[in-house]
């Protein structure tokens, strides 16, 4: 989507030549017809209850969060409306500086740097096979990672990342 929303603004749709496609947009576009079979038919919703359960958020100049094994639910009531949260047992933290680029990104991207952050700290010692709830303070990351679709390119590949890290 960003290749082709890309080009159209630099060429318009009625430019007779190829339009030139970078390796890693071939690449991509390789992924997915190898894995389209496999991956059409995955259901979206998964059912059952998360095991881990992992809270981030991101500042303008770092990233950090913790996360931890899910021990249980409650309820509190406010203003009169019922709001679920969720238990964890003992949580491990991780946080990191950003870089500059980073820095002068969108606070959406600072967020899923901070959500990819935590799956690569903690995949191998906690996370593997494990189904994590992610708590976040950002709705439009929730949007982003649900679609797979991101309008700046920088955030569509750390969410290709993230994508592969849970593979």
């Amino acid at each position: 989507y960003i290749l082709l929303r890309s080009m159209e603004e630099r060429y318009s749709w009625d430019w007779e030549q190829p339009w030139p496609v970078d390796s890693e947009a071939k690449t991509e576009v390789g992924i997915w017809l190898a894995n389209f079979d496999s991956w059409k038919s995955k259901g979206i919703w998964v059912t059952g209850e998360p095991q881990m359960i992992q809270a981030q958020d991101a500042s303008d100049t770092a990233v950090g969060g913790w996360i931890g094994e899910l021990k249980g639910t409650g309820v509190s009531i406010v203003n009169g409306i019922a709001h679920r949260f969720w238990i964890p047992g003992e949580v491990e933290l991780a946080a990191a500086n950003l870089s500059e680029l980073d820095m002068t990104l969108s606070s959406t991207h600072r967020e899923l740097w901070a959500v990819w952050l935590m799956f690569a700290t903690f995949a191998e010692s906690r996370l593997r096979g494990m189904w994590v709830r992610v708590q976040a303070d950002n709705q439009a990351l929730y949007f982003i990672v649900s679609k797979g679709k991101a309008s700046s390119l920088a955030t569509h590949r750390l969410l290709v990342d993230l994508f592969w890290l849970c593979q």
